[in-house]
């Protein structure tokens, strides 16, 4: 089985569609969608911080200013 692996980068323009597509739903529906991970807040216990530490993570594109792609 020869199969991607999945790092994020030179998405299909499908994987940045749907990217974006996540990125504009409410918090409530983001957090329960099949691609978004939940954190794990015994690991970031080392983080030092007065903010509010994530719930999940999902992917977000963003364009990068050098090379002028857009990644997930």
């Amino acid at each position: 089985m020869n199969r991607k692996p999945l790092t994020g980068r030179n998405p299909t323009p499908k994987e940045r569609r749907e990217a974006e597509r996540i990125a504009q739903r409410h918090t409530v529906q983001q957090r329960n969608h099949p691609s978004a991970v939940a954190a794990d807040h015994a690991k970031l216990d080392h983080i030092n911080t007065y903010g509010v530490l994530p719930d999940f993570y999902i992917d977000k594109v963003f364009g990068c200013r050098v090379f002028g792609g857009q990644f997930t």
